[in-house]
């Protein structure tokens, strides 16, 4: 988890407080759906031909793997990118 502070306010201390998730940029979603099946959270789905991430459940993939896996198998460069 990443630890933030502002203007020497404390970091949140939860997941509901600070959510770190990724984005899909629908201009540039091709519709595979390589990104939802790689998905550990299920935060993935498709809305009206393209997918879209639930900030709710996008965890980045942290305690699943190493780099957020929506951005490692999209076969369009900057296209699954951090929200």
């Amino acid at each position: 988890m990443y630890k933030l502070s502002v203007a020497g306010k404390a970091a949140p201390s939860n997941r509901e407080e600070f959510h770190m998730a990724y984005k899909i940029v629908a201009s540039q979603c091709t519709g595979c759906g390589a990104c939802e099946f790689e998905c550990p959270n299920k935060a993935i789905s498709e809305k009206a031909g393209v997918f879209v991430i639930d900030p709710n459940k996008c965890t980045e993939c942290e305690g699943h793997f190493d780099s957020p896996q929506c951005a490692s198998v999209c076969p369009v460069d900057e296209t699954c990118v951090p929200a």
